[in-house]
C-alpha cells in the first residue's frame, strides 16, 4: 500500500500532468504552481512513511503501549521545529519549500522512532497466539477496503475545496487564510483523530466499554472545541494569526469568522472517531466509507450553492460546507451504531 501510494504521488509530479491539474483544473497562477511543485516534491516520502509509521503505531496500541506513540510524536515535532529553524536561519529558500522539508524530516524521524520503540511489542505479539487474527487476505481486504476509501475521499475533498476557493468571492484572501486556519484547527483536531485507535483498543469484547469511552469522548469534544473557541473569540486569535502565522491585520480580521465556525470541528472529529471505533469494533466498516462519501458530496453541494449565491467570501463558504458535511456524516453513522449496540445486547 505504501509503495502504491508513493508511486501514485510521483506520477502526479510528472510536469505535464501536474501542470494540467494545478494550472488548468485548479487554476493556480504559474508562480504559485511552481512553489507547490517543489513542496510536493520534497513531500514525496510523506504518504508512504506515514503508512509505515501508523502500522507500527497500531502494534504499540494493540500492546497497550500508547506512551511510546507519544514519545515518537514528540520526536517528530521537535525535528520539524529544528529543521525549520535551521533552514530559516541558514538559507533563503521559499517558505512553502521550507515547510515541506521540515514535515518530511519530521515524519521520517517519527517512523524510525516508532519502529524502534515497537520492537518489544512485535516480539511479544509474535510470541503469543493472537485470538481473532485475520484468517486470509480476502477477509482483510473486505474489512479494510471501505476504510481505505475514507482517507482517500477525505483528503481528496481538499483540492476540490481549493478549486472552489479560487472561483469564489475574494479568492486570493481565501486561499491565503485557509491553510492558516486549517493548521490551527488541526492542532486540536489531531487529538480527536488519535482517539479512534485508543477507543478501538479499549472497547473490549462485544463493545462492552462503549459507555465509559462515550463519556470520555463527550468531555474531550467539549474541551477541544471550547479551547479553540476561546482562542477564536479573544485576542489570542491575533497572536496566532498575526504574530505566529504572519498574516496582515486585514487578513487576520478576514480570518475571524471562518476560524470561529471551524472551531466546532474538533468536537465533531472526536465524535466521528468514537462512532468509527464502534463500527470497526463491530466489524461493520462499510457505513464509515459511505458516511465519508456522503460528507464529500454535501461539502460540494453546499459550496456550490453558497458560491452561486455570491454573498459570502470563499473562506466562509468553505467553513460552513465543512461543518454541514461533517454533521451529515455523523448522523449517517448513528443508526448503524445503534443497531450494533442492540445486536450486542449492551443497551
Amino acid at each position: 500500500l505504501t509503495l502504491l501510494v508513493t508511486v501514485g504521488m510521483a506520477l502526479l509530479l510528472i510536469p505535464p500532468l501536474f501542470d494540467l491539474l494545478m494550472m488548468r483544473v485548479i487554476g493556480l497562477a504559474p508562480e504559485i504552481a511552481s512553489r507547490v511543485y517543489l513542496s510536493l516534491l520534497v513531500l514525496l516520502p510523506w504518504p508512504g512513511v506515514i503508512g509505515w509509521r501508523r502500522f507500527y503505531q497500531g502494534v504499540l496500541i494493540r500492546n497497550h503501549q500508547t506512551r511510546r506513540v507519544a514519545v515518537a510524536t514528540v520526536g517528530r515535532v521537535v525535528t520539524m521545529a529544528l529543521v525549520a529553524l535551521l533552514l530559516f536561519r541558514s538559507s533563503g529558500i521559499q517558505g512553502a519549500l521550507m515547510g515541506g522539508v521540515a514535515l518530511s524530516c519530521g515524519v521520517i524521524v517519527e517512523m524510525i522512532a516508532t519502529r524502534l520503540l515497537a520492537g518489544g511489542a512485535v516480539r511479544s505479539i509474535l510470541a503469543r497466539e493472537e485470538q481473532g487474527a485475520v484468517r486470509s487476505l480476502r477477509e482483510l481486504g473486505y474489512y479494510y477496503l471501505p476504510l481505505a476509501m475514507t482517507p482517500f475521499i477525505t483528503l481528496g475533498i481538499h483540492p476540490v475545496v481549493t478549486f472552489f476557493l479560487g472561483k469564489g468571492k475574494m479568492p486570493l484572501e481565501s486561499l491565503a487564510v485557509m491553510p492558516v486556519i486549517g493548521a490551527l484547527t488541526f492542532v486540536f483536531r489531531a487529538v480527536g483523530l488519535s482517539f479512534q485507535e485508543v477507543a478501538i483498543a479499549l472497547l473490549g469484547d462485544n463493545l462492552r466499554g462503549w459507555r465509559q469511552i462515550g463519556r470520555f469522548a463527550l468531555v474531550l469534544a467539549l474541551l477541544l472545541s471550547g479551547c479553540l473557541l476561546l482562542i477564536a473569540m479573544t485576542p489570542l486569535a491575533d497572536l496566532w494569526l498575526i504574530r505566529v502565522s504572519g498574516l496582515s491585520p486585514l487578513l487576520a480580521e478576514f480570518s475571524m469568522l471562518p476560524l470561529q465556525l471551524m472551531a466546532l470541528l474538533p468536537a465533531m472529529t472526536v465524535m466521528t472517531a468514537y462512532l468509527r471505533a464502534l463500527l470497526m469494533g463491530g466489524q461493520a466498516t462499510r457505513p464509515i466509507s459511505t458516511a465519508t462519501a456522503l460528507e464529500a458530496i454535501v461539502i460540494v453541494l453546499v459550496l456550490t450553492g453558497l458560491l452561486l449565491q455570491g454573498g459570502l467570501a470563499g473562506a466562509v463558504c468553505a467553513a460552513l460546507a465543512y461543518l454541514v458535511g461533517r454533521v451529515v456524516a455523523i448522523v449517517w453513522m448513528v443508526l448503524p451504531v445503534r443497531q450494533l449496540l442492540r445486536a450486542s445486547s449492551i443497551q
